[in-house]
């Protein structure tokens, strides 16, 4: 401003924005703020979170369909770290500290402590109250022989693993802290009834996927996660959660396998410095990020991005693909299971070519379906996803190149089996 490239004017419009919100809510008002105190509702607030997190959870893996559980078995199992307390949270500022939260030792980020927070939403009480088991036994799973002497006896399982991340630090790996990989091959040994729930900020690797029945994916599932959680292990609810990430068979597959080292350049000795700082190179992968590097390599991920099944069966047919005017995708889907349930139809886009790109997703929606029931779905698509960014000449912007596009609607990144081939004749400009 003092060098006259920022008017007073635009300060004083900025200023204006900050102060008009705060006004608007009282916020400068002289009272105090007791006067403007509002109760909160606390357990609707809960609820919120808990179907929310019934949205999210992915149902990776379900073995002679063995979930959801039955209610009523005689004997259930539950194993994992403070379980019979709650479930675990993401570190940082995405923490968030419920009364009652447990506050654990977690890491240091630039000095300033960061607690390993477990909200208070217990999942052997929800377990409890949602299968109506005659015996529920919880174990921390810290004696390994007392969890397989326990295994042995029950009908079914139910393992809470955890993998805990923050913000301002790096994950080592992806495998499971604390030895719970081998914990779960050995519960899994004595009993082929064994369900694996994984919190965690991210992909894990599953060594042990194939001895296990079923898998679910809860994440990080905030303070209604207990009944979330217990809601889809017995039915109540259907699991409709899709993967926004890839699951790699192994940390090989990644672009960078190997953690950097912030003080040398040994896991990547090419790799140019900036800052002195950390080792940096973004010509690996370029914009081919996540599950686009895995199109790319050809590589096949444990799960991949948009993956989720459910306790009923879908199927898509009849894509339509238009290219005039809106960019849009009609596809009929229908429910081929026997109960209710929501699918996420994805529409993806590649151009084959040398001057190409490969598989993007331009578009999805999600649709409730009754068993038996049919739908018709249009999808826009978003036309950058198409195009791409041409830096030369008088207009730089996004340009859909002339050429044949290759149109999936799908269930996941994997999912080749309908598809259409479009042609665009000639380049067109997006309107930024």
């Amino acid at each position: 401003m003092r060098d006259g490239q920022v008017p007073q004017a635009r300060i004083d419009d900025m200023v204006a924005r900050i102060l008009t919100g705060l006004i608007d809510v009282g916020a400068l008002d002289a009272e105090s703020i007791d006067d403007h105190a509002q109760l909160i509702d606390f357990s609707h607030h809960k609820l919120i979170a808990q179907r929310q997190a019934e949205e999210g959870i992915v149902l990776l893996t379900n073995r002679n369909a063995t979930l959801p559980l039955p209610q009523r078995l005689a004997r259930l199992l539950v194993v994992g770290e403070h379980a019979d307390h709650g479930v675990l949270c993401g570190g940082g500022s995405s923490a968030v500290t419920p009364i009652g939260s447990l506050q654990l030792p977690g890491t240091s980020i630039m000095g300033m402590d960061v607690a390993k927070i477990v909200q208070p939403s217990s999942l052997v009480t929800a377990i409890k109250e949602e299968s109506a088991a005659r015996d529920v036994v919880f174990v921390d799973g810290a004696d390994r022989q007392q969890v397989l002497d326990e295994a042995r006896k029950a009908d079914a399982v139910i393992v809470f693993a955890q993998e805990w991340r923050s913000e301002g630090l790096d994950a080592v790996g992806l495998a499971l802290p604390d030895d719970q990989d081998a914990l779960i091959e050995a519960i899994a040994g004595v009993n082929p009834a064994t369900i694996v729930v994984i919190q965690s900020g991210g992909p894990v690797t599953m060594p042990w996927r194939d001895s296990v029945a079923a898998i679910l994916a809860a994440w990080y599932p905030g303070s209604g996660g207990g009944p979330a959680v217990a809601g889809v292990l017995f039915g109540r609810v259907n699991p409709s959660g899709r993967l926004p990430v890839t699951f790699p068979a192994s940390e090989a597959q990644l672009p960078r396998p190997a953690q950097i080292d912030p003080e040398t350049t040994t896991s990547n000795p090419a790799t140019p410095r900036q800052g002195g700082i950390i080792a940096l190179d973004y010509d690996i992968d370029g914009s081919d990020v996540g599950y686009r590097w895995f199109a790319r390599e050809g590589h096949e991920p444990l799960f991949p991005f948009g993956f989720g099944l459910s306790y009923t069966t879908f199927a898509l047919s009849g894509l339509h693909v238009n290219v005039d005017g809106r960019y849009t995708a009609s596809v009929a889907v229908a429910n081929t299971g026997a109960r209710t349930g929501a699918v996420v139809v994805q529409i993806y886009v590649a151009k084959p070519g040398a001057d190409g790109f490969v598989k993007r997703l331009a578009g999805f929606t999600k649709t409730l379906l009754a068993a038996g029931g049919r739908a018709s779905v249009e999808i826009d698509l978003e036309p950058r996803i198409v195009a791409r960014y041409r830096v030369g000449g008088n207009a730089p912007g996004f340009v859909i190149e002339p050429g044949v596009y290759h149109v999936w609607a799908a269930q996941h990144a994997g999912d080749d089996a309908l598809w259409q081939d479009v042609a665009i004749d000639e380049a067109r400009r997006i309107a930024p």
